[in-house]
């Protein structure tokens, strides 16, 4: 459902628009070694593998190779918890760009839709990320602190090297004007650039990145576009 709603929102926002979402983190179970050397294993009650089986079934030697070593992760747990959207203000109707262009308004209408929105001459693919970014973070009261992953999926940026921190950065001296923490100097900033699928990327690596690298850390992910 997630992978879903993210590919309708890009083919949504045809001209420009960024989506934020938050991966929240997952329950672990860690496997060490008592002083009898018998495997321990402390198992978050509600915590289950992704074939919907308990992670408490059978001893850590009676599991698959993928769930051996110190962290068994519940892929099951891990998932969006919210979302935010940002849309720049101008619109064009495409009934009225049909009469100026002489296309046929009942094509346009069946294929496109009936609008598309394009970004005003201050706004750019950052700017519409950072807002989505700081949207999400004040709708849903979000704690920065626990944010260890800030993931930027898009084929709209203009900087090659660091495009993602530009918006880490426009999104920390909004929070600053608003008196609110900042992001930590330690989040990752990754951009993902693949056509119409870098948002699916970062929303993976985002999952990712909860499962495997930081405990108690959460993920945000945002992904736009700007189609000329």
């Amino acid at each position: 459902m997630a992978l879903r709603c993210v590919a309708s929102r890009l083919l949504l926002a045809s001209r420009g628009g960024s989506l934020s979402l938050r991966v929240l983190s997952c329950p672990l179970t860690r496997a060490f070694t008592s002083s009898s050397d018998e495997p321990t294993l402390i198992t978050p009650p509600t915590a289950v593998t992704t074939d919907g089986s308990s992670l408490d079934e059978g001893p850590v030697s009676d599991m698959p190779p993928h769930q051996k070593g110190p962290f068994r992760v519940s892929a099951a747990s891990v998932g969006v918890s919210a979302m935010a959207v940002y849309l720049p203000m101008l619109r064009v109707r495409l009934e009225e760009w049909c009469k100026w262009t002489g296309n046929s308004w009942d094509k346009v209408q069946q294929v496109v839709g009936s609008s598309f929105r394009m970004p005003a001459c201050h706004e750019d693919i950052y700017t519409m990320a950072a807002n989505a970014v700081v949207r999400l973070i004040l709708q849903n009261d979000i704690d920065v602190s626990e944010i260890g992953f800030l993931g930027f999926g898009t084929e709209s940026s203009r900087d090659n090297a660091t495009g993602a921190i530009i918006v880490a950065g426009m999104v920390n001296k909004a929070l600053q004007t608003l008196h609110r923490p900042t992001l930590p100097r330690s989040v990752e900033v990754p951009e993902f650039k693949h056509a119409c699928l870098g948002g699916i990327y970062a929303l993976k690596a985002g999952c990712r990145f909860v499962l495997t690298d930081r405990r108690h850390r959460k993920a945000l992910v945002v992904c736009g576009d700007i189609a000329d």
